[in-house]
C-alpha cells in the first residue's frame, strides 16, 4: 500500500497545534502578569503585548470565565479570587516560607509590626516571600512577589553582610541604577557609609534600613541560613519612625536574630558547624 504520509503530517499538525497552545498559554500569563502590575484596559494591554484587541478581548473573557479574573465596569479588569487561592497555596508550598511562617506569626504577635520574609534572586534582586502586616494602623507598599533591588532594603543588606566583601559594590551599583525606575524617593547611603554599615552588621548579626527602600519606614533585619555560610533568606521588623526610634532597632536585633536563627535550625542549620 502506498504510504500517504498521513502519520507525518499529523504529526506536523500536532506540532503546530501544541505550538499554537503554548503561545495561548504564555499571552494568557502576560496578561495576569500585567494586570497585577496594575495594567487594566484591554487597550493598554494589546499595545504593550503587541496583540489584537479582539485576541486579548476573547482571551480575558475567558480568564473571567474561569475566575482569574473580573472585571469592574469603567474601571477594567482586575485579578480574581482563584488566583488568590492559588497564591496562598504556592506560598504554602514553599518550603521555606512555609516552615518560616509560624515564627514570623509568633514575632508579629510579640512586636506588631510588619513582618517581612524574603529571598535573593539571581538577577541582583530580593523577593518577598511572605509578609504579615503590623496592628499599628499603617500599610507599607511592599506585597509578596515584589522584587527590589537587594541593597536597597534591609531584608537583603541582611543577605550581603553574609557574601564577600569584594561582591557588595556590585549590587550597591545596580541598585543605585534602578533607583530611578522605582519613583519611591527614598536614597540609598553613600558607599562608604553602605560598605561600613554592613561590616558593623557582620559583627552584631543583624543590619537595618533606614528609609532606604521606602520614606518614614525603618526596618532591622537579620540572615537565615540553612547550609553554608551565605543566607539563603532574611527575615526583617519595618515600622514607621515613630514606632521605630533608633534606640528601638537596638533593642530589635537580638529579637529578630533569635527568630531568624529558629527558622534557620528548622531548614537544618546548625551554629556549631
Amino acid at each position: 500500500m502506498e504510504n500517504t504520509g498521513g502519520p507525518a503530517s499529523f504529526g506536523e499538525f500536532g506540532k503546530r497545534t501544541l505550538m499554537a497552545g503554548t503561545q495561548t498559554l504564555l499571552r494568557g500569563l502576560s496578561i495576569l502578569e500585567l494586570i497585577g502590575e496594575g495594567m487594566t484596559s484591554v487597550k493598554t494591554l494589546s499595545e504593550t503585548l503587541q496583540v489584537p484587541r479582539s485576541t486579548i478581548t476573547r482571551m480575558i473573557h475567558n480568564l473571567v470565565a474561569e475566575g482569574y479574573l473580573y472585571h469592574i465596569p469603567e474601571k477594567g479588569y482586575f485579578l480574581g479570587a482563584r488566583l488568590v487561592n492559588l497564591g496562598e497555596k504556592a506560598r504554602d508550598q514553599r518550603p521555606l516560607a512555609g516552615i518560616a511562617r509560624p515564627f514570623l506569626e509568633a514575632l508579629s504577635e510579640q512586636v506588631r509590626d510588619t513582618i517581612h520574609l524574603g529571598a535573593p534572586t539571581d538577577d541582583g534582586t530580593i523577593i518577598y516571600l511572605d509578609k504579615i502586616n503590623g496592628s499599628r494602623g499603617f500599610q507599607m507598599r511592599s506585597r509578596v512577589g515584589l522584587t527590589v533591588p537587594i541593597a536597597s532594603t534591609g531584608l537583603g543588606k541582611a543577605i550581603l553582610m553574609t557574601m564577600d566583601e569584594e561582591e557588595w559594590d556590585h549590587y550597591y551599583d545596580y541598585a543605585m541604577s534602578q533607583k530611578k525606575f522605582q519613583n519611591t524617593g527614598a536614597e540609598l547611603k553613600s558607599y562608604p557609609e553602605f560598605f561600613s554599615d554592613l561590616s558593623l552588621s557582620k559583627q552584631r548579626g543583624f543590619t537595618f534600613d533606614d528609609e532606604e527602600n521606602e520614606i518614614g519606614i525603618r526596618c532591622v533585619a537579620a540572615p537565615v541560613f540553612a547550609n553554608g555560610s551565605s543566607a539563603v533568606a532574611a527575615i526583617s521588623i519595618s515600622s514607621t519612625l515613630n514606632f521605630m526610634p533608633r534606640e528601638r532597632i537596638n533593642l530589635l536585633g537580638p529579637v529578630i536574630v533569635r527568630c531568624a536563627q529558629k527558622i534557620s535550625r528548622e531548614l537544618g542549620w546548625s551554629n556549631e558547624k
